[in-house]
């Protein structure tokens, strides 16, 4: 005989037919209200952090660095004692996966890295051996994609740019330059 503890049980709510009590309803209704509240706070702590963080951009990466250029000094103290310096930046992001082919056209194929990505149950632990060997026999999913971090691609913008050099299109590399305050 096979015991069905899932029938079984299934059997004994329905045999019980516990009702919840008028004070827990309103308990699951107070804290219903209460995640609705909750919810609609992170939502504005979201949108006020966003809105900072664009605030803190304007000053650091804008308002400072514009203003120390005009009075002609790269760094200065405050009375706290906190060193306040300017330094350039340079940072991008890929638009389009045709900067690869640019990027290897001309001669920085090295920074773009390959990932193979492959889905299988942890049981099959040995054929993702196989798998190294003869992926392709295998009835495994198997997903390819490529990417430059963004240090790199910063990196490499910085050296292209000092040095004179092409630099990708815009249609494909999303380029920024610009000074950021650093405070310390």
């Amino acid at each position: 005989m096979e015991d069905n503890w899932l029938d079984e049980a299934s059997q004994d709510a329905i045999d019980l037919r516990v009702l919840p009590k008028e004070e827990q309803l309103g308990m699951l209704a107070t804290l219903a209200e209460e995640q609705l509240g909750l919810e609609k706070l992170v939502s504005e702590l979201e949108a006020s952090l966003a809105a900072t963080k664009k605030q803190l951009r304007v000053v650091s990466e804008g308002k400072i660095p514009e203003l120390m250029r005009e009075v002609g000094i790269k760094s200065f103290e405050l009375t706290t004692g906190q060193k306040v310096s300017v330094k350039p930046y340079t940072t991008g992001t890929i638009k389009d996966p045709a900067s690869y082919d640019w990027f290897e056209a001309h001669g920085l194929a090295d920074i773009v890295k390959m990932n193979l990505t492959v889905s299988t149950r942890r049981t099959d632990r040995a054929k993702m051996q196989e798998l190294i060997d003869i992926a392709a026999t295998l009835n495994v999913e198997i997903a390819m994609s490529e990417k430059v971090h963004f240090q790199t691609l910063g990196a490499v913008l910085r050296e292209l740019m000092a040095n004179g050099k092409e630099l990708p299109p815009t249609e494909l590399v999303e380029i920024y330059v610009g000074s950021k305050t650093t405070i310390k």
